[in-house]
């Protein structure tokens, strides 16, 4: 609801380049404060008492801190102890645990293709629409692959499918060539043309399975009846020592991604030293 009566349904924000942009622009920030990155280490325990800590990987690495900030995806931090990217942490935080057990996170698969023209933009889609759609944003159906994008107001021959809520749970084992099927049916069935023809005009694609992945095991958080109360609790340190941070934290009036994020890094990291 909080949401709905936010939106503004004018505005569409993309950085220019994508965002690796932002990425690129944070890991240089860290480096120049002579922070490392350590890339595909997977941490699977955390032993801590108040202001220390010992993070464990799953080869047997061993770092010591006084704080540690947990940034994973809900989805990690609700799997069970004996799932692959899970961590345990002992002792135990019952408390944030079952505040985290309370947070809604979704299943979202996307499929992106990039076409040699902007199909929908032909003056055959003109005729069958009746209408123009080079300045279209989203497009709503009620096919398998149900909503679409296109990049506007940038020109792009690039069209992202989306499917979310229940859909995608049962979805998660079709393969992406599957998945690639089921987009091409559904675009052919939208724009009354055959699938050889989108094919034929097709260049690459790519499908994102966020919830097949261990690491992130889904998409987005959502609100629960119990969420407003659990993200209370979630933002409160542990003994000044466990910290969390994520979008599913993030308390403006509107569910954000990626700038929930963002917000809630900068509030945790300003916490910390302040």
């Amino acid at each position: 609801r909080n949401e709905w009566q936010n939106e503004d349904e004018d505005a569409q924000y993309r950085i220019d380049g994508g965002y690796i942009k932002l990425i690129d622009y944070l890991v240089n920030e860290s480096k120049a404060d002579k922070a490392q990155l350590l890339l595909n280490t997977v941490v699977k325990h955390i032993y801590w008492e108040k202001n220390k800590a010992e993070v464990i990987t799953t080869d047997g690495t061993t770092f010591q801190a006084d704080k540690v900030i947990i940034a994973l995806p809900l989805g990690v931090l609700q799997a069970s102890s004996d799932e692959a990217g899970a961590i345990t942490l002992q002792p135990a935080i019952p408390g944030h645990q079952k505040a985290i057990r309370q947070m809604g996170f979704g299943a979202i698969i996307k499929i992106l293709l990039e076409f040699k023209e902007a199909f929908w933009e032909s003056y055959e889609t003109t005729e069958l629409t009746a209408n123009s759609l080079k300045e279209m944003g989203f497009l709503l159906s009620d096919e398998e692959i149900p909503t679409w994008w296109a990049q506007f107001p940038q020109h792009s021959t690039v069209l992202t499918g989306w499917l979310g809520g229940p859909p995608p749970e049962n979805k998660k084992h079709t393969t992406n060539e599957g998945l690639l099927q089921q987009g091409l049916q559904s675009l052919s069935n939208i724009f009354k043309c055959s699938i050889e023809e989108l094919k034929a005009d097709l260049i690459t694609w790519s499908v994102v399975n966020w919830t097949t992945d261990p690491f992130t095991r889904g998409s987005y958080a959502y609100d629960t009846v119990a969420a407003g109360e659990a993200r209370k609790i979630l933002a409160r340190p542990v003994n000044d020592t466990i910290y969390f941070t994520g979008e599913y934290l993030y308390e403006g009036a509107a569910m954000g991604t990626v700038e929930a994020a963002f917000t809630s890094g900068m509030e945790i990291a300003e916490k910390i030293i302040g």
